[in-house]
């Protein structure tokens, strides 16, 4: 493996085959972030990031490690039936609005190492396939009411039939099975 060289106060680079082909490191995303494939085979890395807009990855199938390793997402989040064949990390996450993983498929381990949801979190029928399972260690989930006032439908991607019901929240079949998980 090897390695570019490194400005001064950075760690290198890694460019060898286990490298990843998205390495995003310290950026921040002022709009909406849509990342659009419907299937992604390389690692994806987006590592001290901070999405100010609302960020969009549903409906895609990750094959290899995903990590948004001390992200943090100041507007809604979007997994949706997101299928996960490799290990995705959110340690040191911070969510500060809400975050769904409705309908994602599990392949291997979610690490939620430190993680923190201050808003709702939906993890309806997320489903285990193989050796899949979650990895919560210190996580924060403040406490959120199902049938809350967050506005879905106020002309973002949030208002797709698809994804979010006209209830414009977190229903509260989808956040007893949350918390069943």
């Amino acid at each position: 493996m090897t390695s570019t060289t490194p400005r001064k106060g950075e760690e290198p680079v890694s460019t060898g085959p286990d490298a990843p082909k998205i390495f995003l490191k310290n950026c921040i995303f002022v709009k909406e972030f849509t990342f659009i494939a419907d299937l992604f085979r390389d690692k994806v890395v987006f590592e001290n990031c901070i999405f100010l807009g609302e960020a969009n990855f549903k409906k895609i199938t990750f094959e290899n490690t995903v990590s948004f390793n001390n992200c943090v997402f100041r507007k809604p989040v979007n997994f949706y039936q997101t299928n996960f064949m490799g290990t995705v990390s959110f340690t040191g996450a911070v969510f500060k609005e809400p975050v769904i993983f409705q309908y994602i498929k599990l392949y291997k381990n979610m690490l939620l190492r430190k993680t923190s949801f201050e808003k709702s979190l939906n993890l309806a029928y997320m489903t285990f396939m193989e050796s899949g399972f979650l990895e919560p260690y210190k996580i924060n989930i403040k406490p959120f009411k199902a049938g809350s006032d967050i506005d879905y439908d106020n002309g973002s991607s949030w208002s797709n039939e698809e994804c979010l019901d006209t209830r414009k929240v977190i229903s509260n079949e989808d956040a007893q099975e949350t918390y069943r998980i």
